[in-house]
């Protein structure tokens, strides 16, 4: 685990470049080698690749990709650090059922599941890539047999899950939000617990953030958790697992 965080924590630049490579920079790294450190981070970590800590410590990845959002923090462990305290929380709870509204290739659909194991977990995805992913990234952990792989979710797919005992919904759909989840569907969800990504822009006639709490206020306690960006994840990530003594030379 420390050997991972040294070669990309030890370099501010490294990580920029990294990050401005965003969602495919992992193609590009493998393919072109541009960024010398983050090659050598992925090699480190084959043939086979895993989650090194945090909630989903453990979890495999079956290639060194990812779908629409970077590869690096995931497997570090530092994917959405933010949201770490939250899920923590319910970790004694014993969903029957899961939805995950743009699962990619299933961070958090695979890994919730194996974080809960009694639940089944539905898992949309409008790119059928991205669903192929998560289904092998699901076999690749085990946890196959109770994914349910679906594309585009609408409303009428939410509220066709029976949600009644319980369960939890995370969504992840690039602005979305504001459409699928109203009244109706927040009645429907009214015993569930919620992580929503709201993409809100301030210049909006209706900011996505006020619709949701219109439909959620009225059956949920609300809690908004801000966004953190990777540098600052990265350094947090430095200061609490690695000494400067353990860093690597920088070349």
């Amino acid at each position: 685990m420390l050997s991972i965080a040294r070669l990309i924590a030890s370099n501010d630049r490294t990580w920029g470049v990294y990050s401005r490579m965003g969602a495919v920079f992992a193609a590009r790294v493998l393919a072109a080698r541009k960024d010398v450190l983050v090659t050598r981070l992925l090699d480190r970590l084959g043939p086979t690749y895993s989650v090194q800590q945090g909630l989903f410590g453990g979890m495999a990845y079956p290639s060194p990709t990812s779908h629409g959002s970077a590869l690096v923090p995931k497997l570090l462990g530092t994917y959405e650090l933010e949201l770490a305290p939250v899920i923590a929380g319910w970790r004694d709870r014993a969903f029957p059922v899961i939805v995950d509204v743009g699962c990619a290739e299933g961070y958090y659909a695979v890994g919730l599941a194996r974080m809960f194991p009694g639940a089944v977990v539905h898992a949309f995805d409008s790119a059928a890539e991205a669903r192929s992913m998560c289904l092998a990234t699901s076999e690749a952990n085990g946890v196959a047999s109770r994914m349910r792989m679906h594309g585009e979710c609408g409303q009428a797919d939410l509220l066709a899950i029976d949600l009644g005992s319980g369960g939890l919904v995370v969504s992840d759909c690039e602005g979305f939000e504001g459409e699928l989840f109203d009244i109706e569907v927040a009645r429907h969800m009214a015993r569930c617990h919620a992580i929503i990504e709201v993409h809100d822009h301030p210049h909006d006639d209706a900011p996505r953030m006020k619709k949701l709490f219109a439909a959620f206020s009225g059956t949920h306690d609300l809690r908004i958790v801000h966004s953190v960006d990777d540098l600052q994840k990265a350094r947090f990530y430095r200061s609490t697992c690695v000494s400067d003594d353990d860093l690597l030379e920088r070349e």
